[in-house]
């Protein structure tokens, strides 16, 4: 087991609503680790709880509950705005911090921003973000 967020256990991971997505990306590198963007331990434990919200059928189809629902995600993205770049290391099972890549972002200004970011390797190795203008 890897934990990027110290604390998410069993508990807190069996309520959907109780907490965040950690990992948004995460790809395998050509030395055989993995490296991962992910939102901060204080985002994924406490953005649901200081923004809650459901994201259910009722909520797609009822335009103020959607509306609400997108709302909380704004304030919660501007409250806890920052992401992490992580590395796993396959080969002895060690998971560290990795600098962020340079011109890359490590905060989100918008939630469309947030979940339109993706990268990958190129068959050199190198990062590539095809998004990112």
């Amino acid at each position: 087991t890897f934990r990027v967020v110290p604390g998410l256990d069993e508990k807190i991971i069996s309520d959907p609503d109780g907490y965040n997505w950690a990992v948004y990306c995460a790809q395998p590198t050509k030395y055989g680790g993995i490296l991962a963007f992910a939102r901060t331990p204080d985002a994924v434990l406490n953005g649901r709880k200081d923004f809650p919200r459901k994201h259910t059928t009722e909520t797609l189809w009822d335009p103020l509950k959607r509306e609400a629902a997108k709302n909380a995600n704004t304030d919660e993205l501007k409250a806890y705005p920052l992401m992490d770049w992580w590395m796993l290391d396959l080969q002895d099972g060690r998971i560290y911090r990795a600098a962020s890549p340079i011109n890359v972002p490590t905060k989100f200004d918008s939630v469309v921003e947030q979940s339109k970011f993706v990268f990958h390797f190129n068959p050199a190795g190198n990062l590539v973000f095809p998004l990112i203008n």
